[in-house]
């Protein structure tokens, strides 16, 4: 009796040093998966951040904080939603695996971008005691960022300095297209001779070039029709 007692003894503490192995060993694949995953997520969000001109945070009333980042070309928001309960839950019941499958941030973030070239001005009004609304108009609508006394005006210059420095470049850009150039006159052999037909070709294709500048607004009215008398009065 006492060895059968000693052996169901031994049996049982067997069993349970083995499953005390199983959770230890599952709990480390868990912080395995969930470092893994993590210092992935961390990489990403510092790619994220790589080359951006301002940072600053957006408190919208009745979300979550969204993280605002200024480029040279374009002006990202991104608003993390947390994790969803669902995802959570079977994290807990798979010990991480889903998170390493699927990811931390998974489709639960919002993401919106202006770009650059597309906005069209930038205001700020008070918005409370310790927050101002920078509002940023942009060809296809105006989006309003809740932002920080402190951070508020630096961000506000900052997007108005990029648009206003990406629209000049424009400007100058199309300013140093080269008009084109008059076909040399042709001297008369007589006071009644004409112009020939090529010659004619000439001035008349001149002319549609010069409606195009002028269309374009490379050309003012008055460059436009000093330019178009020059040539009319050639033929």
């Amino acid at each position: 009796m006492d060895k059968a007692k000693k052996m169901a003894s031994e049996t049982l503490s067997s069993t349970q040093k083995a499953a005390m192995d199983s959770v230890s060993d599952a709990r480390k694949g868990f912080d395995s998966s969930v470092s893994a995953v993590t210092s992935e997520f961390k990489r990403s969000d510092n790619a994220i951040e790589e080359g951006a001109l301002l940072e600053v945070t957006s408190h919208d009333k009745g979300q979550k904080n969204a993280q605002v980042r200024v480029y040279p070309d374009r002006i990202e928001m991104r608003r993390n939603r947390g994790m969803s309960s669902a995802k959570m839950k079977t994290a807990a019941l798979t010990l991480g695996t889903s998170l390493a499958v699927t990811g931390i941030r998974g489709n639960n973030d919002a993401f919106d971008m202006i770009f650059i070239r597309d906005v069209t001005g930038v205001q700020s009004t008070p918005d409370g005691m310790l927050f101002r609304k920078v509002e940023v108009a942009s060809s296809g609508n105006t989006i309003s960022f809740r932002v920080s006394r402190d951070e508020a005006e630096q961000f506000r210059r900052l997007v108005m300095q990029l648009s206003t420095d990406f629209h000049q470049s424009q400007a100058s850009r199309h300013s140093e297209t080269p008009m084109p150039a008059a076909p040399p006159a042709t001297p008369a052999s007589t006071p009644h001779s004409g112009v020939s037909d090529a010659d004619a070709a000439g001035i008349a294709e001149q002319i549609k070039q010069l409606l195009d500048l002028h269309a374009a607004g490379i050309l003012t009215d008055d460059e436009f029709s000093a330019k178009k008398a020059e040539l009319l009065s050639r033929m």
